[in-house]
């Protein structure tokens, strides 16, 4: 089946509009995701730092049940503050408190994160998930080492839902699709405007092509242009013109040549055949083998310059060729 240039043109523009969408809604959420992840994850940390240094540490000085209460308290405060539940958890995953629970009165942990591993961060101070199976929804948890007397005594670890950061990365993805869609709409209707300049000179074109394989030396190409399309038109109606005009000369030589031809072997025959029905007395035969001779010498000559013709037609064409 034949295919256009033009619906070629639309299949490669369709198959590239297809292959941005899929870009966009793979390549691009992940990396809008990772990026707000990233930022968000920034900023935690910056607050579980300071929330560490300023706060968790204490408990660390004296190990009380008050000095616990007090922590949980300034936790407690910041956690709506910060869109994030707060965690204190001891270097083997025992969770000390929580800023969105109310401490027992104990200084006992509340529970164990039982496959708590702080090396599964890497070198990273987040990640992203369900933090080692303790909720049901995917979380960005970010952890922050509390250090006293230079050792690493617990985790100051704030969790926040990822339910808001994927709703903005929806949003701006949303944004995305409409710029996008704009842009392969402008890109559709300059496709279609390409096609108007480009692919209906062409066509204009290649059917002149097609009429001149025809024998159709009386067909031009109607097309008005400045630009290359109507130079190669306007060379196309004069090719065509000359080849017209060539074809009626070819006619006209072959019909002088037939007639030059047709004399002397008119001649000759008449002569050879009043010979030998003895019409020409043989007394006169001599005369007429010359008559013969010379008609016959003439054809010689009109073979050889035909030749030479027909070797200059030939190195013309050859050097018409090489100069194009």
């Amino acid at each position: 089946m034949k295919i256009s240039i033009y619906v070629k043109f639309v299949i490669i523009y369709l198959l590239g509009a297809i292959a941005c969408f899929t870009f966009v809604a793979e390549g691009t959420s992940k990396m809008i995701l990772n990026h707000m992840t990233t930022q968000k994850a920034d900023a935690l940390y910056r607050e579980a730092s300071l929330l560490s240094t300023n706060y968790a540490e204490d408990y660390y000085r004296s190990r009380t049940a008050s000095s616990l209460e007090t922590v949980h308290s300034h936790l407690s405060a910041l956690d709506a503050y910060l869109d994030a539940e707060i965690w204190m958890m001891d270097i083997d995953g025992r969770v000390i408190l929580e800023s969105d629970k109310k401490l027992s009165g104990k200084n006992d942990p509340i529970y164990v994160v039982s496959s708590f591993d702080p090396t599964s961060f890497g070198t990273s101070y987040y990640m992203t998930g369900n933090f080692f199976g303790e909720f049901d929804e995917e979380m960005l948890s970010v952890i922050s080492p509390i250090n006293y007397n230079l050792r690493v005594r617990g985790y100051l670890v704030l969790h926040s839902s990822m339910e808001e950061l994927i709703a903005s990365k929806e949003a701006i993805l949303n944004i995305v699709y409409l710029t996008l869609g704009i842009l392969l709409l402008i890109s559709f209707i300059a496709l279609l405007i390409i096609g108007y300049i480009i692919y209906s000179p062409m066509k204009k074109i290649t059917k002149a092509a097609a009429e001149y394989a025809a024998g159709n030396l009386d067909y031009q190409v109607d097309l008005d242009t400045e630009d290359e399309f109507g130079r190669l038109a306007d060379s196309m109606n004069l090719m065509a013109k000359e080849l017209n005009e060539m074809e009626a000369y070819e006619r006209k030589f072959i019909a002088n040549i037939s007639h030059d031809f047709r004399s002397p072997l008119t001649s000759i025959k008449g002569y050879v055949e009043a010979m030998m029905d003895g019409t020409i007395p043989i007394e006169f035969q001599e005369k007429y083998f010359n008559i013969v001779l010379f008609e016959t010498d003439r054809l010689k000559k009109l073979t050889e310059e035909l030749l030479v013709l027909n070797s200059f037609g030939s190195k013309r064409g050859m050097l018409e060729i090489t100069t194009f």
